[in-house]
């Protein structure tokens, strides 16, 4: 497989498991379905994932559309659904286990308490990125859980963990996908409570609901490489699409 299929209109290319992107929108409008197609069409193309799952929203990757069949073979920790349980203390050592074993999985963090949530997912990402040298991409669900605005005590910590991730992550095979829902009426359409640092530069506010606005901009010339950061936005329904290899075209 060359190509991701994630709409009639928008296929993304296979190296897209090593980019970053955000998905911007008000709620309900497909942030999480597009995020899950994508999360799909990577697992059919053999490539590793990684969800954050803070609400218990993502273990249907196990099953097929109808509930009666297999899934994708991909682990659950935490939650209702888990085929292990999390541990507050357990972060750097699911996230070792991930990368030595190569494994795709979903952390359900549904059932941790704010401060446990923070505390493992500091640890986790802090040894993800340490450890991880292979392609996988990491989808972060309801990603202003995990890269708040205000960041207040132990939060700092975790925020230049996922920073790390987003900003560094590409030259350790680490690719991103941020789901976060955005200020409703705001003219940008950005978010309203998730750190900016974190995200790409958004560009005009011509989006997408449920395939996509997908960008590349350039760096300032002292960095002398590429930003393979892409954003997805959702405010309405149409969509302009660019890209590293993707060109640009206008969808309906």
């Amino acid at each position: 497989m060359s190509k991701l299929h994630i709409s009639d209109d928008l296929s993304l290319p296979l190296d897209f498991v090593t980019q970053t992107q955000a998905i911007l929108a008000k709620r309900g409008v497909g942030k999480s379905y597009t995020a899950s197609v994508e999360a799909e069409e990577l697992l059919k193309a053999g490539q590793q994932v990684v969800v954050i799952d803070p609400t218990g929203a993502w273990f249907g990757l196990k099953s097929s559309a109808d509930g009666k069949h297999v899934g994708f073979p991909i682990a659950v920790f935490g939650g209702e659904h888990a085929d292990v349980p999390l541990e507050e203390g357990a972060g750097e050592v699911v996230a070792q286990a991930i990368v030595e074993r190569r494994f795709s999985a979903i952390i359900d963090l549904s059932f941790l308490r704010k401060n446990q949530r923070n505390r493992f997912m500091t640890a986790f990402l802090e040894t993800l990125f340490r450890l991880n040298r292979v392609a996988m991409h990491l989808f972060v669900d309801e990603a202003h859980t995990i890269a708040p605005q205000k960041p207040f005590g132990e939060e700092a910590r975790m925020l230049g963990a996922i920073e790390d991730v987003v900003m560094l992550g590409r030259r350790r095979g680490l690719g991103c996908t941020l789901d976060h829902p955005a200020a409703p009426g705001s003219q940008q359409e950005r978010p309203h409570s998730m750190r900016d640092p974190v995200l790409p530069s958004p560009g005009p506010p011509e989006g997408h609901r449920r395939s996509g606005r997908v960008g590349e901009r350039p760096r300032g010339s002292d960095a002398g490489e590429r930003d393979d950061r892409i954003a997805t936005f959702a405010p309405d329904w149409n969509s302009l699409v660019l890209g590293p290899g993707l060109g640009r075209y206008q969808t309906g």
